[in-house]
């Protein structure tokens, strides 16, 4: 193992190894992005699953449903009516930035401009389009350095105010809207697993030998056609 790390050493100029640590710092950065996007996946899930049961535990402990096909059905009304209205408010958000937007093109003849664009004014900009940014080792382009800033980035136009709002007001929207929307999916699918679970019948661990005969309930035709608990 040493040799071959001494090997690689000899091997590697300096822009090569700056590479490789360049690479390394990357994959761990990236690493580290998707356990924390995988921790907050699991967090949603739990809070929509928890939603879920929510909805319908009223329904079940009472039994107003009494079995999987009407526990779906009522399910799926529920969810339904709470996705409309979580998406409802996401769903004016973004007409009001596209509504801005229409009004403001259709004054200044600016339907042309990409207001996306403009809205990276307000954000960090590398140069990666340099090619001195780049070398080869082993055949495989890389990035040796991390890229200058573009120049004028970040700044604040006032000419593209409105492209700022827009955007920002689309975005926002968006993502509200896809919140509602995975929500709405994580309830369903867990609708569908508890209308299952909650009316299983398991004999799991019974034995039936030991089992109070007291406590056996009588078949229609053997109970007193007085008893208050007849069907």
């Amino acid at each position: 193992m040493n040799n071959l790390l001494l090997f690689l050493a000899s091997a590697m100029n300096e822009n090569d190894r700056r590479a490789l640590i360049i690479v390394i710092v990357l994959l761990l950065f990236i690493f580290l992005i998707l356990g924390l996007l995988g921790m907050a996946i699991r967090a949603v899930l739990l809070h929509q699953s928890k939603a879920a049961d929510t909805l319908m535990y009223d329904v079940a402990v009472t039994h107003v449903v009494n079995n999987p096909s009407a526990y779906r059905k009522l399910g799926s009304k529920k969810n339904a009516r709470l996705f409309l209205r979580q998406s409802f408010i996401p769903f004016c958000i973004v007409a009001l930035g596209i509504l801005i937007w229409v009004i403001y093109a259709s004054i200044t003849s600016t339907f042309d401009h990409n207001i996306f664009e403009e809205f990276t004014d307000l954000f960090f900009l590398w140069d990666f389009k340099n090619p001195d940014n780049y070398t080869v080792v082993f055949g495989i382009t890389l990035l040796a350095k991390w890229p200058e800033l573009v120049e004028g980035h970040p700044t604040f136009r006032i000419d593209h105010l409105a492209s700022y709002i827009e955007v920002l007001l689309i975005i926002v929207g968006s993502l509200a809207y896809l919140y509602a929307a995975q929500g709405y999916m994580v309830r369903a699918m867990t609708i569908r697993k508890r209308s299952q679970e909650v009316f299983e019948k398991s004999l799991k661990g019974l034995r039936v030998n030991e089992v109070d005969p007291k406590n056996i309930p009588l078949s229609p035709d053997q109970m007193d056609p007085n008893d208050s608990n007849r069907l």
